[in-house]
């Protein structure tokens, strides 16, 4: 993978997770122990698997991190959805977050088809 794209994946990453915050601080008071820790939790792992998936290690290291990273931007989507479902985030934020993530999940798909065509013994990403 060229630096570029390792630079692109953590900057999008950040950014998503950013605005995951962001988005969360107007939450109620009640959300504060239960829906907020669990989608900051969900953005905070995706930031550090991405960036330990780019860092230098072993290409089968990197994938399994990178399937990590994407596990918990699936995650926190999925979260998301819900939030919006009980009208915890508006539309406008919901597209906001919907668009970052969609970035996110766009580049870290193409990393992991690339380290899979790179690698010969890597197993398909659909089974981890």
């Amino acid at each position: 993978m060229s630096m570029s794209f390792d630079h692109q994946l953590v900057s999008l990453a950040t950014d998503f997770a950013t605005e995951v915050f962001r988005r969360t601080s107007s939450f109620p008071k009640e959300e504060r122990y239960v829906t907020i820790p669990m989608l900051r939790e969900d953005a905070l792992a995706m930031i550090e698997h991405t960036a330990l998936g780019m860092a230098g290690y072993h290409p089968i290291d990197r994938f399994r991190l990178l399937i990590r990273a994407r596990k918990a931007s699936e995650d926190l989507y999925g979260r998301l959805v819900m939030c919006r479902t009980i009208d915890l985030l508006t539309l406008t934020d919901m597209y906001v977050l919907e668009t970052k993530y969609n970035a996110v999940h766009k580049l870290l798909i193409s990393i992991i088809e690339a380290l899979q065509r790179a690698v010969q013994n890597l197993p398909p990403s659909s089974i981890w």
